[in-house]
Order: structure tokens, then C-alpha cells, then sequence
């Protein structure tokens, strides 16, 4: 052993510089961080020096090409539409833009020059997506044909393959295959409907749709095989518009992100899964297969070379693999992925300790600077080959995570944390897959990716079967999370069909429920292999558990009540907490509201919350926890002196004025989910007009903005709820009256509102006597000038512009009697004029509704945060 990393030692630390010639082995034996560039990865580094020394590059490994150029990935920082423009300007073929993004095709000779276009933060060679595999027996074993059998058989549903290729696919329509609707690529940013586009890139899609048809044989089908990231946004779109509502995608990325479900680029694999969940499509996705081809582990380095040691002494890990078999290693760490300052580096080294492949990407801490490196390489003998990490500078990270992502096994690995991307995504509209072979259905695959995510979330979230028969590959020749994926999409294409007013994340929860460990979903099987229910008429669903509000509870929380939300609910359903009955009233066959007892919230601990449904039929859902929390660390006493300053003084009956947020609280302070939050959750107090909120606890609470006002009613009105800021979880539009008495029949709704975000602003000074009824439509009605409003204050921010009417306007800019640090003043009422309602997201509307059971004309502004 010592022999060896003494050999491993004299390699890294000095090797010899390799001869400039073109016809030299393709081996990256030279210096120690010669690769290393501010924007160029360290393929194109390579790439770009071959074609200075006359090498052929078109032959490289780890880089598509086309027509001499290579396949680029560019980070922007600005206009991406400018930086395009500088692009083509010097010749340079763009294929797609996107947010941050863009995908062009350069020559080899001019990778250089990138760092001179304004704009380019970092470029790296274009990466294609990844297959995740190393009439089907799976369908009777998970019980679809009981359901085909009852007609539900994907019929009106509409079902999206985004895949590799789909090569054969047109032999096999009409007997194992529908004709199906295409989006196909003849190459990056190609897009066309000719079928034959499709047919490349080989079987896998093939046989991933095979399988889903098995299960949903009448569903409609549209496929597309997207080549790059931005392809990938594309055809999601494509999908949109074409109103798919469920997308089976048993394909990976490289990573994005460090785990947790998170990342930097809006053009990533993360981002599409939010897009498509968004518009209401339920994505399915294959786990990954690098459950033996993953390590995880903290930075160990005992004999202090700057070489990480993966066990014990030994600073390599080997891969096996045979002559001509592509070898891709990524490599992430424990640091920022906007700006990281822990440089470590990746390579591929023989058994003699040559390295034939480096990826030496700077981390000085710069924008745009992420702790990942990434490299490809085909072997012309047969392994072992050895992963090697290197720290070129920086602090040590707290954890390194290696995977090899082509399905080779580690010599050295750890399956926890080995799920990939975007299968970590915590969208609650995504299922995660993993795979069991259907001749041992109570086996996990040693391959099949597992769980936790870097944030503690429990992956994969289902499992299904594998290396079931398909015409494409023969029997039993079909093994991975690939297989098990579309086992899965097809069931939700069933549950669709049976319940069409599912959301995404309630077929999610349905299928979740369904799952045989699902009261103990683990970090191996998740909720367990899901089997469709029984159907039998009159019986009543199984309940399943989306989510529950709020997430968590303080100690002492009163009232102690929870909302669940999920699908199935039924009269005499009941929720269980640790196993016990609790007083539940069923508001609607998706929610509940549960009162807990004293002794669930007097101590901190983790409730388990499951649901009940009675026979006949019925069952017991899924599980969710919910944790009972410590006294917040945020200072929650600021709820009290934001509401103090406005309304005290109209409760004590010292002012005639309107209520800003009500007379009481309806909550005390309650835990929600936010992205950006310490720990991923928010203190919120919900009041009769308005949610208040600390998403940043460790701020200065005596700023104004240390307390802010939700979305509510953007949340009300759209149906959008925020749980980060830009993520959001889809729910209906509330049908609840926006104004007057609780059982009026004639005035708008929130979810009336829907329809007028995108009205444009009155003419300024224009007298308001638009009216709106509950249907959302808009009249004039003259008489109601005599209240002479007018248009007022114009703003214009990104994607609003509207007016705020005269009177409130007025209202908003006034002084009045306020309570400030124990004592009524005259003051501003609000120290900024938006603090309390936002800005405005239509014009104001008058309408006619009840108010105390008298009918009367009311005007409406509609803000962010109030009506």
C-alpha cells in the first residue's frame, strides 16, 4: 500500500510535460493544474490547446462536435440577448438562449477569445443527459390491469417521454406503440416534428415508453429527445402548450447544485421540473443507478500530501471497465455555488499512476465559481482505472461527494446521497423512482439510487419494477431506475383519468400512499413498491397526504390545529396522530382540519400524521411529520408591533378607521416552508386581512422590513403558493367572496381576479367607474362617478403595471393617530406607503355586494398583500 501512494504522490506533484505533437497519446499527463482557467473548463482548456498543436480535436472525448466546431455551455452575467449578439457577430453559431444561458457552437482555434465577449462568466463543454439503466410482467405485479379492466386505461390523459432517442420506435406502432406527437432535435436548439429526428440516439426511449403503455395503453403520447439543457426548456414548453400532464423522464444530468434540491441556474434540470409541476403537469423520474458508483465521505487527507484519502490510506478509487467503455466522473463539495473558495480538482490516472484525464476548474472564490469538476474519458485498454481528488487551495471541505455517472461501480462507495438529478428536485408534483426486479419485488436493486438529499429529504420517494420484458431489449433486458420510472407515470396516468381535479403533487401523495412502507418511508425504498388499490364499486379511496398547514408547531401552539391537504378524503375520515385519533372535520375531499390535544404540542418531538379513511374500501394514508419546535429564534414580539402601530388605536376606539389586519390574530406564530429561510422554514401569523412574516430571523428586528407582508392574495388569486422566492407550490384559486358578507352570491371572487391581472393602467386622473361581477366581467357604469375616484399613482415595476385609485392613495400617504413604543402619536400611518398592501396587481374595480346583509356599492384595490 505504501508503494502505491508513494507512486500516486510522484504523479501528482510533478509529471512530465507531454511532447507538443499531433500525434501523441490523448492523455492530460502534464503539469498539475495547467488546466486551470478563469472561463473555459478544463475540456475546453484541452481542447483549445490540441488545436494549437495541430492535434485532430474532433476525436476528443467528453465534447460533441459538429461541422469542426464544439458544443459550448455559456454562464452569463447581463443580457444574454447582447452577449448572443456579440457571439454571432464574431461567428459563432448560437443554438439556444436562455435566462442566464447559452448554447453555440465554436471552433476550436477561437475558445480562446470567449474571455473577451462581454458578458461570458464560464464556458464548459455541452453535456448531453445521461440514460439511467444499467406486455411487461410489472404491470400485473403493481395491479394495472384491475384498473384497465374498470376502463381506466390512460384514456383523455396525455402523457410526455422525454428521452435519449427512440430509435425502432416506428416499427413497433401499431402493435406495441401509438402514433405518437413528436418534438424531435436534428441537433442542439433543432427542433422539428419529423419523426425520424426522434429515431436517433438509440432504444432507450424506445423502451421507456414500451413500458408506460403497458400500463396506459389508451393515453396520448407525446415524445421528444432534447440534446442539451435549453432543448430540455424547450421541449417541457413544447409539452405545455401541447397540454401534457404527466412527463415520465428516466434520464440524469450532471449535478447542478449541491444536493439539496437547490441550484444557481435557471436553466438547469431543477428548473424544468418547477416549470412543467408549475403548469400543472406531475413529472416522474428515474431515481438514478448510482447506488454503487457513488461515494460521499468528509475530507480526509492524514498524510498531509493535498491527496483525499477515500479509505483509510487509500487516495484512489477503481473503476473497472472494459476497452472502448466511456468513463464520467463528477465531483461536488461542501462550499458556495456562486462563489466558491475550496479549489479542488478531479482526475482519471492508470494502475501506473498516469493521468489520462483532469478537470482542474478554478475555485478562488469569484462569481460564478462552483464547487464541481467534471470529466469524460474512453479508455483503449481494459481498467482498472482510479478516481483522484486533489486540493489545489483553499480550506478543506467539511464533505467531497465522487460519482461515476455511466453506471461503472466505485471500488470505494456509499449509496446514501447517491440520487441524482433532478431526481433530489423537492417539488411535491416530482416522484423520484427506484427500481426492484419484478421476479423479487421485495429486493432493492444494490444500483438503485437512495436518499437522504443534502437537506435531510427522504429519496427516492417510490419504488417500482425493473428488468421487466420489452420487445426493445428482450426478456428480462431491461434493468435500472430507467424501467422502474415509467411504471410509475403510467399508474399516474390512470390516477389522473379516475380523479381529473388532482394535482400534481395529490397524484403524487395518491401514489406516495399507495406505497407498501408508506406509514416508514426510508432512504432506500421511500414510500415503498406502490400497487395500485383495488377497485371496487362503492368502496371508499384510499386518503393520501400532500402536505399539512402549518409544517411545524411551536411548544404551546394555540389553537392547536392543523390543515391537511391531500386527495380521497371522505365523511367519517379521521386523522391519526402517533397512531392516535384526533377531532377531524372534513372540509373537502382535499383537506381536513384537525384539532390536536395538549400533550401533542408540550414537549418537542416529531408527529406523525397519517389519515383514516372507513370501510368500505378506504385505508390508511401516507405518513407526514410534523415537528414540534422550540420557541422560534426570530423575534415574534415584531408581529405585535407592526400590528400596534395601526390597529391598537382602532381597537381601543381612539381613531374611526378601517382595520389594517384585524381585530386579533387568527394564529399564533406558526413554522412554514421557505427556500431561502434559515433551515428551509419561515415564522409566519396569519390575521383577517393579511399574512405576516420573518423569513430572515438573524436580522435587525427593529427595521421596518424585518416584518414583511405575504402574498396572500397574489396566493389567493393565482393559486400560486409562495414557499421560496421563485418557488411555488400549484393549488386552485380561491372561489372564496373578496369582499362583503361571507354567503354573498353576486360579488367577485379571489379567483375572479385571475382574469385581470394583465389589464392595462386608466389614463392618469381617469375616473374609476369600471365595475366587475362574481363571472369577471367588466362594465361601465356612469352613476359611479359621482364618488369622484380617479386613477392616481402609476407603478411600473417588472410585470405590474397598474394605477392605485385616488383614495387610497390618500390613505396610503396619511397621517394619522398611531401606537409607537407604548404611546399614540400622530404620525405617518405607514413609514413606506406600499409596506402594508404592496403594490397594486390590477386596477381598482367597484363591484356590488352585501355588507351586513344590505347591498351596497364597494370599491376594490387589489394588491399584493390586501384587498
Amino acid at each position: 500500500m505504501m508503494l502505491v501512494i508513494a507512486c500516486i504522490l510522484l504523479v501528482l506533484t510533478a509529471l512530465p510535460v507531454e511532447a507538443g505533437n499531433g500525434g501523441a497519446p490523448d492523455r492530460d499527463s502534464q503539469h498539475i493544474g495547467a488546466l486551470k482557467d478563469q472561463v473555459l473548463d478544463s475540456e475546453l482548456v484541452r481542447i483549445s490547446r490540441d488545436s494549437q498543436i495541430g492535434r485532430p480535436t474532433s476525436e476528443a472525448h467528453g465534447a460533441q462536435f459538429s461541422g469542426g466546431r464544439v458544443a459550448v455551455t455559456l454562464q452569463v452575467a447581463g443580457d444574454t440577448a447582447a452577449t448572443a449578439a456579440a457571439l454571432v457577430q464574431r461567428g459563432i453559431s448560437v443554438a439556444n438562449i436562455g435566462q442566464q444561458s447559452i448554447e453555440a457552437f465554436i471552433s476550436p482555434e477561437d475558445l480562446a477569445t470567449l474571455a473577451s465577449i462581454p458578458g461570458v462568466q464560464q464556458a464548459r463543454a455541452l453535456q448531453p443527459p445521461i440514460g439511467l439503466t444499467v406486455v411487461s410482467q410489472g404491470a400485473a405485479i403493481i395491479g394495472a390491469p384491475q384498473w384497465n379492466q374498470h376502463g381506466y386505461t390512460g384514456v383523455g390523459v396525455k402523457v410526455g417521454v422525454i428521452d435519449l432517442g427512440f430509435t425502432g420506435f416506428s416499427a413497433l406502432i401499431g402493435s406495441e406503440l401509438p402514433v405518437p406527437t413528436t418534438h424531435c432535435y436534428r441537433g442542439i436548439g433543432q427542433p422539428t416534428s419529423d419523426m425520424s429526428a426522434c429515431e436517433q440516439g438509440g432504444v432507450h426511449g424506445t423502451a421507456v415508453t414500451e413500458t408506460l403503455m403497458d400500463i396506459a395503453p389508451d393515453a396520448s403520447l407525446y415524445i421528444a429527445n432534447p440534446q442539451s439543457l435549453l432543448d430540455l426548456h424547450d421541449a417541457v414548453s413544447w409539452m405545455i402548450s401541447q397540454g401534457v400532464t404527466i412527463i415520465n423522464h428516466s434520464v440524469g444530468w450532471t449535478w447542478e447544485g449541491p444536493g439539496d434540491g437547490s441550484s444557481p441556474y435557471p436553466d438547469g434540470a431543477l428548473a424544468a421540473v418547477d416549470q412543467a409541476v408549475a403548469a400543472g403537469i406531475t413529472w416522474v423520474n428515474a431515481a438514478g443507478n448510482e447506488g454503487l458508483s457513488t461515494w460521499t465521505g468528509p475530507w480526509s487527507d492524514r498524510d498531509g500530501d493535498g491527496v483525499m484519502e477515500f479509505s483509510g490510506n487509500v487516495e484512489r478509487n477503481a473503476i473497472s471497465v472494459l476497452s472502448g467503455n466511456e468513463i464520467i466522473l463528477q465531483a461536488r463539495w461542501q462550499d458556495s455555488w456562486s462563489n466558491a473558495a475550496t479549489d479542488l480538482d478531479l482526475y482519471l490516472v492508470s494502475a501506473s499512476g498516469e493521468v489520462l484525464r483532469a478537470s482542474e476548474k478554478p475555485q478562488r472564490g469569484l462569481a460564478g465559481q462552483t464547487p464541481f469538476e467534471f470529466l469524460r474519458f474512453t479508455p483503449t485498454t481494459t481498467g482498472p482505472f482510479y478516481a483522484v481528488v486533489r486540493l489545489y487551495g483553499g480550506t478543506p471541505p467539511a464533505w467531497v461527494q465522487v460519482q461515476e455517472f455511466n453506471g461503472w461501480s466505485l471500488a470505494y462507495s456509499v449509496p446514501a446521497g447517491s440520487i441524482a438529478n433532478p431526481a433530489e428536485s423537492a417539488s411535491t408534483g416530482m416522484l423520484a423512482v427506484g427500481a426492484s426486479p419484478w421476479n423479487q419485488p421485495h429486493v432493492i436493486q444494490p444500483f438503485s439510487s437512495r436518499g437522504p438529499t443534502r437537506d435531510g429529504r427522504i429519496k427516492p420517494d417510490v419504488v417500482s419494477l425493473d428488468s421487466a420484458d420489452t420487445v426493445t431489449y428482450g426478456p428480462s433486458g431491461f434493468p435500472g431506475t430507467s424501467q422502474a420510472s415509467p411504471h410509475i407515470a403510467g399508474m399516474a396516468a390512470l390516477v389522473e383519468q379516475r380523479f381529473p381535479t388532482y394535482h400534481p403533487d395529490e397524484i403524487a401523495a395518491f401514489l406516495k400512499a399507495q406505497g407498501d412502507r408508506s406509514a416508514t418511508p426510508d432512504n432506500t425504498w421511500g414510500a415503498g413498491l406502490v400497487r395500485l388499490p383495488d377497485i371496487m364499486d362503492g368502496q371508499n379511496p384510499t386518503p393520501a397526504i400532500v402536505t399539512t398547514t402549518p409544517s411545524a408547531l411551536f411548544l404551546g401552539t394555540h389553537p392547536p390545529m392543523l390543515t391537511i391537504s391531500g386527495a380521497g378524503f371522505v365523511s367519517g375520515a379521521v386523522a391519526r396522530v402517533n397512531g392516535e385519533d384526533r377531532a377531524t372535520t372534513l372540509i373537502s375531499p382535499a383537506a381536513l382540519s384537525v384539532t390536536l390535544v395538549e400533550r401533542d404540542i408540550a414537549a418537542i418531538a416529531t408527529l406523525r400524521v397519517t389519515v383514516f379513511n372507513p370501510e368500505p374500501g378506504g385505508g390508511i394514508s401516507n405518513g407526514v411529520d410534523v415537528k414540534v419546535l422550540d420557541a422560534p429564534t426570530a423575534d415574534t414580539s415584531a408581529f405585535m408591533r407592526t400590528w400596534q402601530r395601526t390597529d391598537e388605536p382602532v381597537r381601543q376606539m381612539a381613531v374611526v378607521r378601517t382595520w389594517m389586519w384585524g381585530d386579533d390574530p387568527f394564529t399564533g406564530p406558526l413554522i412554514e416552508p421557505y427556500a431561502e429561510s434559515p433551515g428551509n422554514q419561515r415564522v409566519v401569523q396569519y390575521y383577517d386581512k393579511s399574512r405576516m412574516e420573518i423569513t430572515h430571523p438573524d436580522a435587525d428586528a427593529r427595521q421596518l422590513w424585518y416584518v414583511t407582508n405575504g402574498l396572500l392574495v397574489t396566493e389567493l388569486i393565482t393559486g400560486q403558493m409562495q414557499v421560496g422566492d421563485a418557488s411555488f407550490e400549484p393549488h386552485d384559486p380561491a372561489a372564496i367572496n373578496a369582499a362583503g358578507d361571507p354567503d354573498g352570491t353576486t360579488g367577485p371572487t379571489y379567483a375572479t381576479f385571475a382574469g385581470l391581472l394583465d389589464t392595462p393602467p386608466l389614463d392618469d386622473g381617469a375616473v374609476i367607474v369600471q365595475q366587475v361581477d362574481r363571472a369577471g366581467t367588466v362594465t361601465s357604469d356612469p352613476n359611479l362617478a359621482g364618488y369622484s375616484v380617479t386613477a392616481g399613482f402609476h407603478v411600473q415595476q417588472p410585470g405590474l403595471d397598474h394605477r392605485v385609485a385616488s383614495v387610497f392613495w390618500e390613505f396610503m400617504n396619511s397621517d394619522g393617530l398611531i401606537y409607537r413604543d407604548g404611546e399614540y402619536v400622530v404620525d405617518k400611518l405607514f413609514e413606506n406607503p406600499f409596506y402594508a398592501t404592496g403594490y397594486p396587481i390590477t386596477e381598482a374595480y367597484w363591484t356590488r355586494v352585501k355588507v351586513g346583509g344590505v347591498e351596497q356599492n364597494v370599491l376594490i384595490p387589489v394588491s399584493y398583500t390586501h384587498l
